[in-house]
């Protein structure tokens, strides 16, 4: 007896334990979303304290100030009174500390397999708002310019596994609201809950989104593959587990009758209103017992206790013993019966088949849709009211157009909308690396089925797969985006889901979501015959790795330079010794270097039979050295490298060849960081500061960034010319670089722009990755000669590209052109 207490002890002391490690992991999990949190502030604040210190230099660096401050120490001089500490030296020794404090933090932070921080919404949520209020206000949401035609009708298609009801409510009635009345809302019903297109529906409240708040919600597991009536006799058996304490005691429980019908259970209920505790306020509900519930049901709205306000709703007896989907089918006919009128015609529930996936049950939606398009939609999102009339006018303005698609935004559990996602025109290669299509978009409904429909293979992403099978078949040009946000997507921000040691995302399916992902697209390129490997990538995303040839051709490396012998040898050494791709060979183009040590470093590095040096002693011409050093090159792949890079990981001009032998490729740039681990280039945006400005800059190199962005291949309009890779025939069949009106700046931007001009796409790679110190060896333009060099320059580009650099494909107009950081555009531009 004693031992068996003792044992007893023993259990109750191991289960206070297990307790309390459990409550110490809860409060450790709260502790680490905390301290991720605050974490995604840093890079935040690192680029905003980076670009404050970069327009604060070009105000000293400005012809104004230094006018102001030359006239400033001339009177100070005449007065003999001593000059003392400037607001400049102030501010240069904040940034002093600054720029100390940075570089112990990064290289703090880094060890081996150091991982992206967890990505948090981009925009700052009450910007947004404020920007949402402004835009609509300064902007019509449609326009009576381009009617849409009458005859182009939409259907939606809404999967529904168990969405909140007060969601899916919401969701119709923003369909039913559209302005553009010529649509049809299929909502599919007996779904599999794996098969949502939202995921797994969370195991939790605190997963769920809802918190403490919702407290009182329980949540529990029906039996499987069973009816109604027992997965209400498998309900709590009290109050308190039921999660309704004292406030919900007015709700009585009775349990029915097992193994029989739901009529059977409602002839079983509370007798009285005082038994059912609903009082005088609920005398409206009346209760009839019969035989049959539902038949037995009052024949009119006055004895339903509704009066004439209700005498719209029809009653219609359901099936017996059958499905809520089978009796949803069994509705009226017609809108006159149901007491809706003409607008509610248009919205259809169709039973899923039974047990089986959601493509099936999309496929069989599809069989009976009517609309010339077909769009998906979760059955908790929203829709704009003007939604579907500018996807309309877009057709009617470009009837040839096979596919659209929309920005999107997200609703959190309050209903508001935070972190937009303004997309970029189309764009290939970000397509192969993230699904950016999503919400809103709409498929010709012909090319949908010459496909074949959707497919069952790729579970959690049948909407990637079947636009994937889709682009197969029809040309770039009939894609077209509207940057406007039409979709709302519900989402909670505190459950964004966390980078893993691979990269990868946590959720209840994202492991088998994303194999699916990585699955699909691989089939895709095997439908195109590309020998290439499809791999996960960071934030749960893909990266397409493309083959080189057998034997890979010669890359000749171009590298203009005058002197500063420190910078050239560290570049030079890492192309021969840190670069896994060997079949190289380095022409440095000298540009009248005088330095003995530079002089005796060429002589001796030319006995290595890759390097070899071309002497041009003229005024310095960036386009012109590098234009000579292609006609010395032997290789078929040109790569333009400044004096300044510093190799990061051996593979990056391997995957720089890859993506340059592809044919529809023309140019291929690197991801470039200063020094202290901040971004440096990550693609060139058009237009930007009135001209070109690099994507992200001062971005931290562990940030997420925009929508993952900085760890996507993309297509961007231009890259830099610090590190620019190309096919020989490439360069020549442009011109190579302009010589003559851009012999400094711009020359990149340029040449990229005549390259798309051929029809070729520009890629930008985050995994090439160098240091670049940049114009370290060149200086700024701090002369009136320089001053002047560039105002020609700058007219010159507006002069060739006109409005090219007012709209970048690769950049939505609701992003600002005024900064680099993807913030948002004042005034809106929509």
């Amino acid at each position: 007896m004693n031992q068996n207490n003792q044992h007893k002890d023993i259990s109750e002391q191991l289960a206070a334990a297990q307790a309390e490690i459990a409550q110490y992991q809860k409060e450790i999990a709260q502790l680490r979303q905390a301290l991720a949190e605050r974490t995604q502030d840093i890079p935040r604040l690192l680029q905003w304290i980076q670009g404050l210190h970069q327009d604060i230099t070009a105000v000293y660096d400005s012809i104004t100030w230094k006018s102001g401050h030359l006239i400033t120490q001339t009177i100070l001089k005449l007065l003999r009174r001593p000059a003392g500490p400037t607001a400049r030296d102030h501010i240069n020794k904040i940034i002093a500390s600054f720029e100390f404090w940075k570089q112990a933090y990064f290289q703090s932070s880094q060890r081996p397999g150091k991982l992206a921080l967890p990505y948090y919404p981009w925009h700052d949520t009450g910007e947004y708002a404020q920007w949402i209020k402004q835009q609509i206000a300064s902007n019509s949401p449609f326009s009576k310019e381009g009617t849409p035609p009458i005859s182009t009708v939409i259907s939606i298609l809404m999967p529904i596994g168990e969405p909140n009801e007060q969601w899916l409510r919401a969701a119709i009635e923003s369909v039913q609201k559209q302005i553009y009345p010529h649509f049809e809302l299929l909502i599919i019903t007996n779904t599999h809950l794996n098969s949502h297109p939202r995921g797994n529906l969370p195991d939790s409240p605190e997963e769920r989104g809802q918190g403490p708040v919702d407290s009182g919600i329980k949540w529990r597991d029906g039996p499987q593959n069973t009816t109604l009536a027992a997965a209400l006799n498998n309900a709590p058996d009290s109050p308190e587990e039921r999660g309704q304490g004292p406030v919900d005691s007015g709700i009585k429980w009775r349990d029915g009758p097992q193994n029989t019908t739901l009529a059977a259970a409602l002839n079983n209920a509370p007798d009285s209103p005082e038994e059912r505790g609903q009082g005088p306020v609920d005398s409206r509900i009346k209760w009839r017992d019969g035989p049959q519930a539902l038949n037995n049901a009052p024949d009119s709205p006055e004895e339903r206790g509704q009066g004439p306000v209700d005498s719209g709703i029809k009653w219609r007896d359901g099936p017996q013993n059958t499905t809520l989907a089978a009796a949803l089918n069994n509705a009226p006919d017609s809108p006159e019966e149901r007491g809706q009128g003409p607008v509610d015609s248009r919205i259809k529930w169709l039973d899923g088949p039974q047990n089986t996936s959601l493509a099936a049950a999309l496929n069989n939606a599809l069989a009976f849709a009517r609309g010339d398009f077909i769009a998906l939609m979760g059955a908790e999102d929203q829709l704009p009211a003007h939604a579907l009339y500018k996807i309309a006018q877009t057709l009617n303005a470009h009837p040839d157009t096979d596919l659209i698609y929309t920005d999107e935004d997200k609703l959190n559990a309050q209903g508001q909308r935070y972190d937009p996602y303004f997309k970029s025109d189309w764009n290939p290669d970000l397509f192969y690396s993230q699904n950016f299509l999503r919400h809103l978009t709409a498929y010709r409904r012909s090319i949908i089925n010459d496909i074949g429909g959707f497919r069952p293979d790729y579970q959690g992403n049948e909407d990637y797969d079947l636009a994937l099978r889709f682009i197969e078949q029809i040309d770039a040009e009939r894609i077209r985006h509207i940057p406007q946000i039409l979709y709302h997507r519900r989402d909670f921000p505190e459950h964004t889901p966390r980078p893993s040691q691979d990269g990868s995302q946590h959720t209840a399916s994202s492991h088998l979501k994303k194999d699916s992902g990585v699955c699909a697209l691989q089939a895709h390129f095997q439908r195109l015959r590309q020998p290439v490997k499809v791999v996960e990538a960071m934030g749960g995303h893909t990266r397409v790795i493309y083959p080189l040839p057998d034997k890979p051709p010669l890359v000749s490396l171009i590298i203009p330079t005058r002197d500063k012998l420190k910078l050239l040898r560290g570049t030079v050494d890492d192309l021969l010794n840190k670069t896994d791709y060997k079949n190289i060979e380095i022409i440095i183009m000298d540009n009248g270097s005088v330095e003995p040590e530079t002089l005796d470093y060429f002589k001796a590095i030319q006995k290595n039979t890759k390097v070899s040096i071309i002497r041009h002693a003229a005024p310095f011409n960036y386009s012109q050295l590098n234009n000579i050093g292609v006609t010395h090159a032997t290789g078929d792949v040109i790569c333009l490298i400044n004096n300044d890079l510093q190799v990061i990981y051996p593979q990056w001009l391997t995957e720089m060849v890859s993506h340059a032998l592809r044919p529809q490729i023309g140019a291929v740039g690197a991801k470039l960081y200063y020094i202290n681990d901040t971004i440096q280039h990550a693609g060139v945006i058009i237009g930007l500061g009135g001209m070109a400005g690099h994507a992200l800059k001062f971005l931290a190199r562990e940030a997420p960034g925009y929508h993952w962005k900085p760890f996507l291949i993309q297509n961007y309009s231009a890259v830099t010319g610090a590190c620019l890779v190309m096919r020989r025939n490439v360069f020549e069949e442009v011109g190579g670089l302009e010589e003559k009106h851009l012999k400094v700046a711009f020359n990149d931007v340029d040449f990229c722009l005549r390259i798309r001009e051929r029809g070729y796409r520009i890629v930008w790679t985050p995994y090439a990755e160098l240091y670049h110190l940049e114009s370290a060896s060149r200086g700024i333009d701090d002369t009136f000669k320089k001053y002047r060099r560039l105002q020609h320059e700058l007219n010159y580009m507006k002069t060739r590209w006109g409005e090219t650099l007012l709209n970048d494909p690769y950049y939505n107009p609701n992003l600002t052109l005024e900064y680099e950081d993807f913030s948002l555009a004042w005034p809106p531009q929509e």
